[in-house]
């Protein structure tokens, strides 16, 4: 298995910018090979791959109980938590090499 090193600011800046995203069951986070981020309906071919799924996301309130549609959201706190606790990311993923084989990629944020 092979390593992704995604730059824990950088999570957290992405998902920030796509709090507004959060409840849509046709976006997702990605991260390529070389981990960079892009939030966005589907990856690049073989290049991009999930980091989470922002279906369900609706329901992240901040501490204050209020939900990610609201201009008060506090997108910041949300986006350090679900860094922090790490359940809605998936640790791992399959890259689809142009010949046909795959090779899977372990997520290793720092």
């Amino acid at each position: 298995m092979r390593t992704i090193i995604i730059n824990k600011q950088d999570l957290v800046d992405a998902l920030v910018k796509s709090a507004s995203c959060f409840g849509d069951p046709f976006i997702k986070l990605f991260v390529n090979l070389s981990g960079e981020l892009t939030c966005c309906e589907k990856g690049s071919a073989g290049d991009d791959l999930c980091l989470m799924s922002m279906a369900g996301m609706g329901e992240y309130v901040d501490e204050s109980g209020i939900y990610p549609q609201d201009s008060e959201y506090d997108a910041e706190a949300v986006a350090k938590y679900i860094v922090d606790d790490g359940n809605c990311l998936n640790r791992s993923g399959i890259a689809i090499q142009d010949d046909g084989t795959s090779i899977e990629y372990y997520f290793e944020i720092v």
